[in-house]
């Protein structure tokens, strides 16, 4: 789009970095700004930094979005036009740090600015933008409301960016996902790669990844593994960090229920090596699931690195599947073989079981809850599947009958093998007293120990917000 060696004004550069950046193109947008000569401060300039500042952001670049962003705003000068992506940016920063209160101020001080310059390509960007940030915080009536008006506003005329639209859909397939309309979801992310890959834009990553999943909870694994491999092919190519993580960590899971198990691990090494502070617990949860099959202890570690993430982030649907994976590491946590054990042994056996099975019951009660009011059914209905196969609880066998019913009734299959539904335990011995309780085993059960050792506590209701 810009020859090399040639300088530019402001004027003409930010609209260059603007579209590469919508394309996808983050290597010729970093290579814009370059070529524009230093200059006094006016909104041209302005929107240069606020757009190369979504530029870094989509690179996993923190440090330098912050120093543009924070350029932009002081250099807007009142600029509808620039105010409108430079409060965007900032958005996008404090959604990485997990500031829900700056996310919401800014984005909407900058729909606000948008719509005063009747600018439609920023007031699609920040409304889609809006309606991610509200799933991930578990509002999936209001995320959906957002992007239904979205795609009922914009979807005639000629002056929003294709790549925004493309991401509308893929966003509201993401909510179906999450909603349990798991064949509307595949659909819809089929509509979002055919506008996504006719604009050339690297959001068709998101695409892929979303599938991914959709294959993943419908037992799709080699559909779901092609479209995962797709997605980090693309997103690797174009150095879209933000997208990377995601379809890293579903290829993780993927390879790891298909038994190639090293593979699973290098996917999961590379996800937590690439992850940014706003990918990085769905990482750590995706190296845990990666590493369960072969070493639990280090599942384990990687749950409390994810659950304490998450926590802190504010984020409930990373918080639960971090609590999922920590359960799933207790009762993977492995013992010796029964052939080699003696009657002490044994006693001891049944015992530690027992502790076991009513600490993994505490984790998965907890991310039960959390699915629960986040109002994603498909999950919640895997984790009472891995509740009930632990045989915690007065019905077990009634409740996993029940809970199967429920994800095939949602066109998931109960055994996919992924997440929760990793392997399928036989029910444990049940010892010590009040044989139908999740404490069954005796012994208070402990939080998993986060990467610093330290505990994390983590309880449903302070991580809804």
């Amino acid at each position: 789009m810009v020859a090399a060696g040639k300088t530019l004004d402001a004027g003409d550069a930010w609209p260059a970095v603007m579209v590469l950046y919508l394309r996808g193109d983050l290597a010729g947008a970093s290579a814009v700004p370059q070529m524009v000569l230093p200059g006094d401060p006016d909104p041209d300039r302005a929107l240069l930094a606020a757009w190369s500042a979504s530029v870094a952001w989509a690179r996993g670049e923190v440090a330098a979005c912050r120093a543009l962003a924070d350029e932009a705003l002081a250099g807007a000068n009142g600029s509808p036009r620039a105010l409108a992506a430079a409060h965007t940016a900032l958005a996008l920063l404090a959604a990485a740090e997990g500031d829900r209160r700056g996310n919401e101020r800014h984005y909407a001080l900058g729909l606000a600015a948008a719509e005063r310059c009747e600018d439609r390509t920023q007031q699609l960007r920040i409304r889609t933008n809006r309606a991610s940030q509200r799933m991930e915080e578990g509002d999936l009536t209001g995320a959906l409301a957002e992007l239904d008006h979205v795609l009922w506003r914009f979807t005639i005329g000629p002056d929003a960016h294709p790549n925004g639209l493309g991401l509308a859909h893929n966003n509201r397939a993401e909510i179906l996902v999450r909603a349990g309309r798991l064949a509307e979801a595949r659909d819809g992310f089929r509509a979002a790669l055919t506008v996504l890959q006719r604009a050339g834009a690297a959001g068709v990553a998101y695409a892929l990844a979303g599938l991914g999943e959709t294959h993943e909870a419908r037992g799709d694994l080699v559909q779901s593994r092609a479209a995962y491999e797709e997605a980090v092919a693309v997103a690797g190519e174009r150095g879209f960090s933000q997208a990377l993580v995601p379809a890293l960590g579903g290829l993780a899971r993927v390879l790891a229920a298909s038994g190639d198990v090293a593979a699973a691990r290098e996917a999961g090494r590379r996800a937590v090596a690439e992850a940014t502070s706003l990918t990085a617990p769905m990482a750590y949860a995706a190296a845990g699931w990666a590493a369960l099959p072969e070493d639990p202890a280090a599942a384990r570690a990687h749950a409390g690195s994810a659950i304490e993430l998450a926590r802190a982030g504010r984020r409930p649907a990373a918080l639960a599947e971090g609590l999922e994976l920590a359960a799933a590491a207790v009762l993977a946590g492995g013992a010796a073989p029964a052939e080699t054990r003696s009657a002490a042994d044994n006693g001891r056996f049944a015992t530690e079981t027992g502790r076991q099975t009513a600490e993994a019951g505490r984790f998965l009660a907890e991310a039960a809850r959390i699915w629960a009011d986040v109002g994603d059914p498909v999950a919640a209905a895997r984790v009472d599947l891995a509740l009930a196969r632990t045989g915690a609880g007065r019905a077990p066998i009634a409740a996993r009958v029940v809970a199967e019913h429920r994800l095939r009734a949602l066109g998931a299959d109960p055994s996919s093998g992924t997440r929760s539904l990793a392997g399928d335990p036989a029910p444990r011995p049940r010892t010590g007293r009040g044989g139908g309780g999740l404490a069954g085993g005796g012994g208070a059960a402990s939080p998993p120990p986060t990467a610093g050792g330290t505990q994390a506590v983590a309880a449903a209701g302070s991580a809804a917000g």
